[in-house]
């Protein structure tokens, strides 16, 4: 059984997309894992469908609070996900961490899990507050599940994050990188005309590759030019499925670039 946390404080680092790649390298391996998200902006349930994903919303009430016992219970059901035989994926959104770090202090996550089965996957882009939200993340993610592997990910869609090596908050999330003992890979990244269209439509991986040419909703986008997209999405999967692959099961190794440090 492999279990998967997707988390990143920060907003538009690739959550979701990396949810996906995970559900889709495990079910490719007959792994067949529960999707559950925590965001009050959810995606996976509308990718997936909803009867296979477990949407929690972290929202605030309508006027503007929450009641912070109820949010602490909120989280109770995924101890049993945790300790269940059942392979899973939880897409964190953006400052759910936050909550899930609460509930897991108020019950003292670390005695009740010890398994090795988990793995926590960091997204980050080439953004200030993504660097940050990372950080936030690894900072307690040890503490909290002493067990589990971590994965810091360079989603390199907005630019190289290797740029930002410069600046204070690179050299701190590099140093609670090696604080944690996390692994660090690169996401393959994909520009194709008519990508961000499907995306914008819900369109999840799978589905793109499986719809007929004709069926994309690309409007004049011509044949020639779906094919080449659905060809690039299919190696773009085969080759996100080895990174994810070889970090979370050990099935073949497949290098990653480290974070250069000068």
């Amino acid at each position: 059984m492999i279990k998967i946390f997707i988390a990143n404080d920060k907003g538009g680092v690739g959550k979701s997309l990396v949810a996906q790649f995970c559900v889709l390298a495990l079910d490719a391996n007959g792994l067949d894992p529960d999707i559950i998200e925590y965001d009050n902006q959810p995606k996976m349930r509308s990718m997936f469908g909803a009867d296979r994903v477990e949407t929690n919303s972290i929202g605030l009430s309508a006027d503007g609070s929450r009641d912070q016992d109820e949010g602490v219970v909120s989280w109770d059901p995924l101890l049993e996900n945790l300790l269940s035989n059942n392979s899973f994926v939880v897409d964190f959104g953006a400052q759910a961490w936050a909550g899930f770090s609460e509930w897991a202090e108020s019950i003292d996550l670390g005695q009740y899990y010890k398994g090795k089965g988990l793995s926590i996957i960091v997204p980050v882009t080439a953004d200030r507050e993504a660097l940050n939200g990372a950080i936030r993340v690894l900072k307690s993610a040890r503490e909290l599940l002493p067990a589990a592997k971590i994965h810091v990910l360079k989603v390199n869609k907005d630019g190289d994050v290797d740029d930002l090596e410069g600046i204070p908050e690179y050299k701190m999330l590099f140093t609670m990188i090696e604080t944690c003992k996390a692994k660090v890979k690169d996401l393959p990244t994909l520009r194709a005309k008519g990508l961000p269209v499907l995306f914008s439509l819900n369109y999840s991986l799978d589905r793109i590759v499986n719809t007929p040419l004709e069926d994309l909703p690309l409007g004049d986008l011509p044949m020639a030019s779906r094919a080449r997209l659905i060809a690039s999405v299919k190696d773009w999967l085969g080759e996100a499925n080895k990174v994810l692959l070889s970090a979370l099961i050990s099935v073949q190794k497949v290098g990653g670039t480290r974070l250069r440090r000068r």
